[in-house]
């Protein structure tokens, strides 16, 4: 699946890799080519205080990430990662996802976006302002993780 998609939004590109992925469900392994594996930049090197509360996982074996109990809401976190290390950057993803109603997404696109520029976008709420969202952190009406 191309990360790159005129006009798409994130939701877009989500529906989108879960349709991918729903087609591959039940196919045999694709070989993989035997050249070396290159890790990939590591933007959550540090943790701020409360990020152990942040449930992650380890993201192409030299970074990790906020991991979502939704696959929805998982997605569109693996889509910002890949958006915040694609050249050139897709920063107007990033942005549009650091104002997603689901705390770990919004949360994700603001750490990638302070993590790529140093700062974040004027008018956003920093990513040093803030307290990670816990594992019970839900947006108002949603179930945690989603």
């Amino acid at each position: 699946v191309e990360l790159e998609g005129a006009g798409e939004g994130l939701a877009e590109r989500t529906a989108r890799l879960a349709a991918a992925l729903a087609e591959r469900r039940g196919e045999p392994p694709r070989p993989h080519p035997r050249d070396p594996f290159i890790g990939v930049v590591d933007y959550w090197g540090e943790d701020r205080p409360g990020d152990e509360a942040v449930p992650a996982v380890v993201y192409l074996g030299a970074s990790r990430r906020a991991l979502a109990d939704d696959p929805e809401t998982d997605l569109a976190i693996c889509i910002l990662e890949a958006a915040a290390r694609h050249e050139p950057r897709l920063t107007g993803l990033l942005e549009e996802g650091a104002s997603d109603p689901r705390p770990l997404v919004a949360w994700t696109a603001r750490r990638l976006l302070t993590a790529r520029r140093g700062s974040v976008t004027p008018g956003l709420r920093g990513f040093d302002d803030e307290a990670p969202p816990g594992p019970g952190t839900a947006a108002p009406g949603k179930a945690p993780g989603g």
